[in-house]
Formats: C-alpha cells, sequence, structure tokens
C-alpha cells in the first residue's frame, strides 16, 4: 500500500448522507450535498444522447453514485478516470463491483485502451466525447490530480486530433480525383535514388530558419534546396530560389500561405503528394512531380508505391530527400516546437507578424540546446513519424542532421552546426539536372495522360451506377421487408438483400469502401450509440436498416457527381490543347474551379493563341489574369485570421489559471517574459499584471501579489479584473482580513451575479444574516431555477427557524429534483421536529 493510498483513508458520511474520503473531497458537498451539487455544476450537460463522458476523478465514487440514479439516455457511456491509489481504495471498498455497461473506471494508464472499448472514435467522429472534471479533479485538494488533469487533456487532444485527421480522409480522395490532370509524372519513377552522394538541406517554416538562409544562399550551387511552400515568402524577400518547392495539404489555407511560389514556377521544381490543393496545382506554370497513387481504387495507373510519412510537410520533404538518394539531408528550420519566447514560425511568417502563441497549452519536447519547448499536437505526431523515417535513411545510407539548438530533439538526427559542413562543388547546375531526369513537356504527351485517364474514370462511372442500382433495390427491399409503402411484408426480401450485400462487398469492394468514407459522417451516425444490436427494438432496426441505405445511395450519387465533375475538367484539358479552344467553356471551368491562373498556364503551353480570340474572349482572359493578380496580393486571408484568433492573447488569462493551479513557476516567468516582450504592450500589460500577482503568490509573497492585482481594479474591468478580486478575497481570508475578503466579494457580484452565492455565504458566517440572505435572493431572483441556492435559503430558514419558507424551498428542490437525498432529508427532519413539537404541546 503506498503512502498516499494509506492517507486516503477513512471514508466519512456527511449530513446529507454523502460517504466520501475526506483527503479527496474536504468539505465541499457539506453545504448543499453532493446530487445538488452535482446539479448545479453540471446540469443537463451529462444526460444527452448518444454521448461519452470521459470524467477525470470520481469524487470517491460519488459521481459514480449520481450517474447511476439517473435514467441514461441512449447511446450515451461514462468512462471516469481515476488515480491509481484512489481507484484501489475504491476497489477495496466495493464501489466498483457490479457496474453497469454503460459505465466504466479507469486509470491514467489505460484509460485510451478504455475509451476504445467504448468506441470513443465513433463519438469524436461525430463531435460527442466530452471532457470533464469531477470536483475533486477541480478543487485538486490531492496535488496529484492537478497531473492527472494535465496528462488526460493533453491525451485527448492527441486522440481528437487523430481521429479526426482519419475522418478527414475524404478530402483527400476527393483532391486526389481534382488532381488526375496535372498528376502526370510521378516521383518514383523519374527522381527516385537519382541523387546518389549529394547533399540536400530542407528549409522549413520553424523559427530557426532565419538562421541558416545566409549559410543556404552561400552553398546554393553546392546543395539541393528543398523548400517547403509555405516559406516562400521568406525566401523572395531574402532572394533565396529554391531547387524543389514541397506541398501536401489538401485545403485552402495551404494555397494562403504558399501562393508566393508562383513567383519560382520558372526556375523551381513543384513536387507534392497527389492530393495536394488543386489551387496551387492546377495554377502551377511551372514543372511538377507527384508522390503516390494516381488513382484512389486499385489500378494498373498507380506507378508509385512508395511510403510517404505525414503529418507535416517537412515529414514529407524528408521522405522525398530520402528516396532520391542523397547520401546527407540537412534539416534548417525544422524546429517542431516553438522557440522560447512562444514563436511557432519564423520571422516574415504571418504567425511571426502577429506575434507568439502565449496562450497554448501545450506538449514539451526537448531541444538540442538541452531546454524544453511546447508544441503543437501536429508536431508531436511529426516527431514519432520522423524516428521512424531516420530508420529508413539508415538502412538507404544517409545521414540527416538539424542545424537548430532550438529544434526538437529526434533519436538519430543529430545537432551540426552549419560551420561544420564541408561540401563538394557540384558536377552539374541542380537546375540542369532536373531537367535531364523529367521527360519534355508536349501537348501531346498531355493529351496521352488525358485519355488514359478518361478511359478508366468512364469505367469507374459505370460501376457506380451498378452500385446506384443496387442501393435502390436495397431500398425497396426494404419496404417489402418492413411492410411499408403498401407493400406486405415477406422475409423474401431479406435473402434479396443479403444477396445485394454480397454483391457491393465483393464484385464492387474496391469503390463500396470509397463511397462509404464519402458519406463515413453518416454511416457513423446510423449507430451514433454503442447500443448491443441485442437491445434494438423491431422499429430500431428498420430505422438503421433505412438510413444504412438512404445514405449509401446518397453517398454514391455525391460520387458520380465527383466523377462527372472529372470528367467535365479531362474534357476541358482536352480543349486547352486545342487551337483557337472554346475559350467560354474554358473560362467557366477555371471560374468554378477558382484557378483564374490557370490562364497562365494555358498561355504557357500556347503562346501566341490569345492573339487569336474574339474581342469578347480577351476580355474575359484579361480579366481573369487581374483577378489571379489581385489574389496573390491580397494579405488579408482566411488564414491570416485564423492565425490572429489563435494566438489572440486573451487565452493568457487560461493558460496562467491552470500554471498557477499547477504551481508551475518557471512556466509562468516564461509566460511573463513573453507578455513582457509582446508588441502590443497595452493589450499585455493586465495580463502581466495577472501573472505576476500569480508568481508573488507562488513565493508567498502576499503583499507584492495583491498589489499587483489591484493594478486590475479598472473601471470598466477588465477580463482579467475578476480573477484579480478572487486572488484578493482569498489572500484577504486567509490573513482573516474580513474587511477587504467582503469587499473583494461585493466587486466580484456586482460584475456578475454568479459571485453572489460566496458574498451570502461570507456574509452568513460573519453574522451578517439580513445581507446574506439578501444576496442569495438576489441570486435566486436572477437564476431561478438553481437548486443549489434554493437549498441554502432552506437550510438558512431552517436555521432561523421559519419552518414554513424552508419547507416550500425544499419542496421546489425536489420537485426539480425529486431523487435530491439532501432536500429530502432535510424535510423528514423538519416534520419530525415539527410532530415532536405538536406531541409535546398535547401533553
Amino acid at each position: 500500500m503506498t503512502i498516499l493510498e494509506q492517507s486516503l483513508r477513512p471514508f466519512i458520511t456527511n449530513s446529507f448522507g454523502d460517504r466520501y474520503l475526506y483527503s479527496v473531497n474536504r468539505n465541499t458537498f457539506n453545504n448543499v450535498g453532493s446530487d445538488t451539487l452535482y446539479n448545479i455544476c453540471y446540469g443537463d450537460t451529462l444526460f444527452r444522447k448518444y454521448h461519452l463522458h470521459i470524467i477525470i476523478g470520481t469524487d470517491s465514487g460519488l459521481f459514480i453514485n449520481y450517474v447511476l440514479k439517473h435514467d441514461v439516455p441512449p447511446g450515451s457511456r461514462f468512462l471516469f478516470i481515476e488515480l491509481d491509489e484512489v481507484y484501489q481504495v475504491l476497489e477495496e471498498e466495493g464501489v466498483l463491483n457490479d457496474l453497469p455497461d454503460h459505465v466504466m473506471v479507469s486509470t491514467k494508464e489505460r484509460w485510451t485502451e478504455d475509451a476504445l472499448l467504448f468506441k470513443i472514435d465513433d463519438y469524436i467522429y461525430i463531435e460527442s466525447a466530452l471532457l470533464h472534471e469531477s470536483l475533486a479533479a477541480a478543487d485538486a485538494y490531492l496535488i496529484e490530480y492537478r497531473e492527472l488533469l494535465w496528462t488526460i487533456n493533453l491525451d485527448f487532444a492527441s486522440l481528437v486530433y487523430n481521429i479526426r485527421v482519419a475522418v478527414g480522409n475524404a478530402v483527400f480522395i476527393q483532391r486526389q480525383l481534382e488532381n488526375l490532370t496535372e498528376n502526370r509524372l510521378n516521383f518514383s519513377k523519374h527522381l527516385e535514388d537519382r541523387f546518389k552522394g549529394k547533399t540536400a538541406m530542407i528549409l522549413a517554416g520553424g523559427p530557426s530558419l532565419k538562421a541558416a538562409i545566409p549559410w543556404a544562399k552561400r552553398n546554393r550551387d553546392k546543395v539541393v534546396i528543398i523548400a517547403v511552400s509555405r516559406i516562400c515568402t521568406q525566401l523572395l524577400q531574402e532572394n533565396l530560389v529554391p531547387h524543389i518547392i514541397v506541398s501536401v495539404d489538401p485545403h485552402k489555407v495551404s494555397f494562403d500561405v504558399s501562393k508566393d511560389m508562383f513567383s519560382f514556377a520558372d526556375s523551381s521544381l513543384f513536387l507534392h503528394l497527389y492530393h495536394v490543393t488543386p489551387l496551387l496545382l492546377g495554377q502551377w506554370r511551372g514543372r511538377n512531380v507527384f508522390g503516390g497513387p494516381l488513382m484512389p481504387w486499385q489500378s494498373g495507373m498507380n506507378e508509385d508505391t512508395l511510403t510517404y510519412f505525414g503529418p507535416t510537410v517537412s515529414n514529407t520533404a524528408l521522405s522525398f530527400a530520402t528516396y532520391m538518394g542523397f547520401s546527407q539531408i540537412i534539416l534548417a528550420g525544422v524546429d517542431m516546437c516553438h522557440s522560447r519566447e512562444g514563436y511557432t514560425h519564423s520571422d516574415g511568417s504571418n504567425e511571426s507578424k502577429v506575434g507568439p502563441k502565449l496562450g497554448h497549452v501545450s506538449n514539451k519536447v526537448e531541444t538540442y540546446g538541452g531546454w524544453d519547448a511546447e508544441t503543437i499536437q501536429a508536431f508531436v505526431g511529426g516527431l514519432s513519424a520522423m524516428e521512424l523515417q531516420i530508420q529508413i535513411s539508415r538502412q538507404r545510407g544517409c545521414k540527416v542532421y538539424n542545424c537548430a539548438l532550438g529544434a526538437a530533439k529526434v533519436p538519430g538526427i543529430e545537432y551540426r552546426s552549419l560551420e561544420e559542413f564541408q561540401i563538394p562543388e557540384a558536377d552539374e547546375p541542380v537546375e540542369k539536372l532536373l531537367a535531364r531526369l523529367l521527360p519534355p513537356e508536349t501537348a501531346e504527351s498531355r493529351i496521352t495522360h488525358y485519355r488514359c485517364v478518361k478511359k478508366e474514370i468512364e469505367t469507374i462511372r459505370t460501376a457506380l451506377q451498378e452500385i446506384l442500382k443496387l442501393t435502390k433495390d436495397a431500398l425497396k427491399c426494404c419496404d417489402g421487408l418492413f411492410g411499408r409503402n403498401g407493400v406486405k411484408a415477406d422475409f423474401k426480401h431479406k435473402l434479396r438483400m443479403d444477396k445485394i450485400e454480397e454483391k457491393l462487398d465483393g464484385k464492387y469492394r474496391k469503390l463500396t469502401g470509397l463511397v462509404k468514407l464519402f458519406g463515413l459522417k453518416s454511416f457513423l451516425n446510423i449507430v451514433r450509440a454503442p447500443e448491443q444490436e441485442a437491445d434494438w427494438s423491431n422499429e430500431q432496426i428498420e430505422e438503421v436498416t433505412l438510413h444504412y441505405y438512404r445514405t449509401y445511395e446518397k453517398s454514391t450519387v455525391y460520387f458520380i457527381e465527383t466523377i462527372d465533375e472529372v470528367l467535365m475538367r479531362i474534357e476541358a484539358r482536352i480543349e486547352e490543347e486545342t487551337e483557337p479552344p472554346d475559350f467560354k467553356m474554358l473560362s467557366e471551368l477555371w471560374k468554378r474551379d477558382n484557378q483564374p491562373g490557370r490562364t497562365l498556364v494555358w498561355h504557357q503551353n500556347h503562346p501566341g493563341c490569345a492573339e487569336r480570340l474574339g474581342e469578347v474572349n480577351r476580355a474575359s482572359l484579361k480579366e481573369l489574369e487581374e483577378e489571379f493578380a489581385a489574389i496573390l496580393l491580397e494579405e488579408e486571408t482566411t488564414q491570416l485570421a485564423n492565425i490572429q484568433k489563435s494566438h489572440d492573447i486573451a487565452s493568457v488569462r487560461s493558460k496562467a489559471i491552470l500554471l498557477f493551479k499547477r504551481k508551475e513557476a518557471v512556466e509562468l516567468e516564461a509566460l511573463a517574459q513573453g507578455l513582457a516582450t509582446y508588441h502590443d504592450q497595452e493589450k499585455a500589460l493586465p495580463y502581466l499584471h495577472l501573472v505576476q500577482g500569480f508568481l508573488a503568490e507562488l513565493r508567498d509573497e502576499h503583499d507584492k501579489a495583491t498589489e499587483f492585482y489591484q493594478a486590475l481594479l479598472v473601471d470598466p474591468p477588465h477580463p482579467a479584473t475578476e480573477d484579480a478580486l478572487k486572488q484578493i478575497a482569498a489572500l484577504a481570508l486567509d490573513r482573516q482580513d474580513v474587511e477587504n475578503a467582503v469587499l473583494a466579494l461585493d466587486c466580484l457580484s456586482q460584475i456578475s451575479p454568479v459571485h453572489l452565492p460566496l458574498y451570502g455565504d461570507l456574509l452568513k458566517i460573519i453574522n451578517r444574516y439580513e445581507d446574506a440572505f439578501n444576496a442569495y435572493n438576489r441570486y435566486l431572483t436572477l437564476v431561478p431555477n438553481d437548486i443549489g441556492i434554493m437549498m441554502k435559503l432552506g437550510i438558512f430558514c431552517k436555521e432561523a427557524g421559519i419552518r414554513e419558507i424552508a419547507e416550500d424551498f425544499f419542496h421546489r428542490v425536489i420537485e426539480k429534483d425529486p431523487r435530491n437525498n439532501a432536500a429530502l432529508a432535510l424535510l423528514a427532519e423538519l416534520d419530525a421536529c415539527h410532530d415532536g413539537a405538536r406531541n409535546t404541546l398535547c401533553k
């Protein structure tokens, strides 16, 4: 038995019948009882259909009991995560025995495994997985709960990130189909193992990029510069032309951050994965090579079978460089973490312009310089993938180095300063080598590709039409099976449905998986719940079956519409090779695809053809060119707006509070340093005062802390004013300075009525009963359904001997919460006292 486990015992029972471990919950339930308090804190959130509730802590088992007393709605489950020592005590007490299937109690080590048993991935897909803190975890009387909270929050964020990436696979298939016309030259055929004995330098967007650029410029003729697309703005400013530009992201945001790469179209090779955003690929007028399969199904046209790593573009760039056969690869700006000052990206990026990301609560990684740095979830996944990539690099005789002390340390990647590299002169210019490796670009080669793709797509469309016919047949069988729409029920329809499923999963298996992927969320919503099929009623089985085939039909129709768009795009690409083309047809497609820059591609492939267009078409051409030029100059992009939102300094408040609760003085000092150097000191100063106050408290400098908090007592109140007043009140109470505590709580109650109950509690303690009653009553006027305050007023009146009003409050509580043990016990006590008094009077 551990020391902590010994110190947990014994269980105690309060006046409301709540049995709990005092060291876990202290006096949390002594005022109104656990049922009332849970109702106040969680309301109806815990009892919605089709939700998975992950709750950190069990409140000595009271939270479990609260859940068990309620009727759980269909499809909802509860996974409690408890400290090992508390779990052991609860297990020995029998609290964890005979729990129903929808309730499970786990520990920090195995909770993700248990969450998978509860189908957490399905709940996350439909955005119905919720993370809660028990009252024990929120109060953290046991300091171990702080670490548990931190760990589970990061684990949960990681799970959500990974599962949402998986569910987002449909967008990758969508982009793959949109890119079929441009994905003509595959990587493995043209670039694999063609750079033996050479050195590559991968430039990414981390904070250390700027320091590496001078060396890259000096050595550009000796090394192959591979740049991720998002840093092209900085490279343009530095007059550094990359040999290869890499991009992988299928989303529009990638275009927003990468559009300066179009300035390098005459000089650089665009190397990308098959699912890169068409906004970049479709408007790129230079040479390009793609990695991965051409088609999203089994096909003889899928020549590139290499494995490319994600999740970040840096991972993919490293994959490309490794497969290209380089003997050594230098990573620069591949930091995979934030700088000490909180910057996430290099100078010149939108992220650096907005400022450091100070309010982000995140994982920590060790750097080559020996300090710990914050990082985001995508980088955590990227670092794990990089460890696997290094094993592949070693097998292929390639050494990988990172030249930044501030980069995250990766096993197998050594740190080496740039000055230590001695690079021999190149045999031939990189541009010449790349040109030699790629076949000439001609109209004939493009048309050949378009026609081959068209032939396969038409075959796929025919198969999809057959799948659609089968789903429609299945829906008719549903009518016959369940006796719907005037059709007599007959089990023979079930046999027909089985044959349909056999055909869908057999002959058309390579396509039905994609059909389901396009409608994944709808398919998951069919069974939203992890209910057992054996428990389903006939009505539920009918509903699910109909939903399944309707979703199948809808997804197939959507897939066919997508294929039709691909065929239309192929026809347009073939038309581009005609002189003169049907320009009206082309311009309409380019506009629909949001690719006005396609005009430049057409210009380059068919110089002089524009002069032979009619006046109307020339005007349309000019309009598209001007639109593209305007887009390239646009600075207020969606990406910038999202960065401003995610870097909002207001989020510093919640991070500072969390660090203070965890007593993370070193973290708070780093946060204070970042705030002290923030570019907008007017915005940063109030948060700096709050952080400095927290730091002073952790150092037991309470007078100094109060001074910092008082600097936040401004009119109108700042968002941190409320937090400052709470701390002033707490410090005053610690010093038994009742006058200042009352003053602080009075101010808090003026800011928000939510503080009136606490204000009333203090007034009651110092015997200002009338003021206390008024504070409670004022709150109840504003929040008439608050069971907790009804209980407090009932208890207040009971203690004051005002029996009838006390009974009225308890009856109101029971009306709202019929199973409230505390209210029932107090009513019984009042009745007993009343009967006793009456009997005495009779005698």
